[in-house]
């Protein structure tokens, strides 16, 4: 998608700039122009804002029109909010030597989540299984949750504990094994 960024900003500039000189030819118009201009620098102004509040998680923006976005669309394609999950467990485990274990209750998020393991710095404490081991944590991608539903062993033995979100939608959600769980 990055290829068409400079073609758009392109065409938009061209765009605006066509319309504000339009207005400005008018002798009629002259305060359309600048009522023009400051409503294309508000709409620019809260993007900027928007982009910034919800750094590093910007790329999840779904408009008005995609109703229900969070439960219909796929919010964080770029797994960047999986990264930012196993950052937060990893910061609360004051004993750095001690494994700890995660999953996923869903397969493509849990070969996600291997990657990502695999390929940081917590290569050496964290250690990705199968939930049915029963893990320390879970990290449940939002949008499977909402299509497959919450799995049974999250349901009986996992309290919720954190949430990653950005612009009012769930991107992840850590659960922590809470209970005690049936021998494997």
């Amino acid at each position: 998608m990055f290829f068409i960024y400079g073609g758009m900003i392109i065409l938009s500039a061209n765009g605006v700039n066509s319309i504000y000189n339009l207005l400005c030819s008018k002798t009629i118009y002259p305060l359309f122009s600048k009522v023009f201009l400051l409503l294309v620098s508000i709409m620019l102004a809260s993007s900027a804002v928007n982009v910034c509040l919800n750094h590093p998680y910007q790329q999840t923006y779904y408009n008005f029109l995609a109703r229900n976005a969070g439960e219909n669309y796929e919010l964080d394609y770029w797994n960047v909010g999986l990264k930012s999950a196993i950052e937060w467990i990893t910061l609360q485990q004051p004993d750095v030597n001690k494994t700890i274990t995660i999953s996923s209750a869903h397969e493509g998020t849990n070969g996600c989540l291997k990657r990502t393991v695999n390929d940081s710095r917590f290569k050496e404490v964290l250690h990705v299984v199968s939930v049915d081991v029963f893990p320390n944590y879970i990290i449940q991608n939002q949008t499977y949750e909402n299509i497959y539903g919450r799995s049974d062993i999250i349901k009986n033995y996992y309290e919720q504990i954190y949430s990653i979100v950005a612009y009012g939608n769930t991107l992840y959600t850590i659960y922590e094994k809470q209970f005690s769980t049936p021998m494997v």
